[in-house]
């Protein structure tokens, strides 16, 4: 069973969310039960319940700042109506209330079990062979045709990471079984004795990642993967990882944070099957307000927090957004920079929010229609002619875009912001 709002799930006996505070009607969960629709619902897959609900959404957490001792009393969100968090009224279903959309990589997932996916690279087009996956084994067997010309087969196997693999050779067929990943180049040198032909294939062992979510009501969910070596490009090749100061890694300026905000081809993949399943859901596209909630909400509930001191062993460190698909984790910044990153690749225009011991994303929007909050603030700032939108990473399910309750001493983060001080908008080109 899950939470119709963000996914999570929950058991029979809950009457809240834990994750994101949700009240959950009993007759929806509870086993043996059912819920009636009406025919205009069966049709849209909607369902209209008498019960307007606040959400509460959770003050993000901070890699760094004052400690903010906050206890989650969950049966304080029965009685009580004012709590410090923003609160947003809305309906117990989305429009998208029991509807389900995917996208990605999906059947076609050759997957091992040690969970990479297995991509036939090169070679494989004019069906000279075959690729097949069988538990850990890779396998390569050569066509009919190509052994119907020649009697041996020499096999040469290579790998360009140090990943440990063993092989078995047969006069037809290559097996590989490794636990790594990396891309290798199998070649077979056939031969009847009077001529001999060398066909090559490239078989690359990719890091796989699968996502799931709940946006409006409905459930998405998609596949990718990617070579070790994308990651690997940003995680120790890049120049910087740290925040302002001198010395190797360090920025010298948070102008400079833009260059974190890396589209990829993993990030370009990310963005095609979000606009996919934007598409499916709601029938077309568009830089608007909505999509950017829902790529937000992506992040928000697919990532995990976690602090520098414990993920990188150090004070602060700014990951790249590979390092943070890699991971699944990152504190305030990394996923700010991913965020941002699939921001600029969907066509907005974005920036870097620096705060007192925090950061945020932000999207350029030329319309925004406010959701209606009982408390927090909506964190907006003009910069250079746009009016930008702050968008919270850190919090733990679905929080849109310009809704925040974050607070620095006794001020909201807006009370911050000024374009002469350290501790502003920084667009991101």
């Amino acid at each position: 069973m899950f939470c119709p709002e963000c996914g999570r799930e929950v058991s029979a006996e809950d009457s809240f969310c834990v994750n994101c505070g949700c009240y959950i009607r009993p007759s929806l969960l509870q086993t043996g039960t059912s819920v009636t629709y009406t025919p205009d619902e069966q049709q849209t897959g909607t369902y209209t319940d008498p019960y307007v609900y606040q959400e509460p959404y959770v003050e993000p957490k901070r890699s760094k700042g004052p400690a903010i001792a906050m206890v989650l009393v969950v049966a304080i969100i029965i009685i009580s109506a004012a709590l410090v968090l923003p609160m947003v009224q809305t309906n117990l279903h989305g429009s998208l209330y029991g509807k389900s959309f995917s996208s990605g990589l999906g059947s076609s997932a050759m997957m091992t079990d040690t969970g990479y996916n297995v991509v036939a690279s090169d070679g494989f087009q004019t069906n000279d062979a075959e690729l097949t996956v069988n538990g850990n084994e890779i396998i390569v067997t050569l066509s009919d045709a190509v052994m119907a010309g020649y009697g041996t087969t020499d096999w040469t196997i290579t790998c360009d990471t140090t990943a440990a693999f063993t092989t078995d050779t047969a006069n037809n067929q290559a097996t590989i079984v490794t636990n790594g990943f990396g891309t290798f180049t199998l070649k077979a040198n056939c031969s009847n004795g009077i001529e001999s032909h060398l066909y090559t294939f490239t078989v690359s062992l990719q890091i796989y990642r699968a996502y799931e979510w709940k946006f409006d009501g409905g459930k998405f969910s998609f596949d990718i993967s990617f070579d070790y070596s994308e990651y690997y490009e940003q995680a120790h090749k890049a120049p910087y990882h740290r925040s302002i100061g001198e010395g190797i890694g360090y920025i010298h300026s948070y102008t400079e944070t833009e260059n974190f905000v890396i589209v990829s081809t993993t990030i370009e993949n990310i963005e095609s099957y979000l606009e996919d399943l934007y598409t499916k859901a709601y029938g077309s596209c568009s830089t608007n307000q909505n999509f950017a909630n829902f790529i937000l909400s992506f992040v928000q509930i697919n990532f995990e927090y976690q602090l520098d001191s414990v993920q990188y062993l150090s004070e602060e460190y700014y990951a790249y957004p590979m390092e943070t698909i890699y991971s699944g984790k990152g504190d305030c910044e990394d996923t700010s920079f991913l965020v941002d990153a699939i921001y600029k690749k969907a066509g907005y225009k974005t920036a870097i929010v620096i705060l007192p011991g925090h950061a945020m994303a932000a999207v350029a929007l030329s319309s925004y229609d406010a959701p209606s909050l009982s408390n927090g603030e909506i964190f907006k700032h003009p910069v250079e002619g746009d009016m930008y939108y702050a968008c919270e990473t850190t919090v733990n399910g679905y929080q849109p875009v310009g809704a925040s309750a974050g607070t620095y001493g006794d001020h909201y983060y807006s009370e911050w912001i000024s374009d002469d001080s350290e501790y502003r908008f920084y667009l991101v080109d």
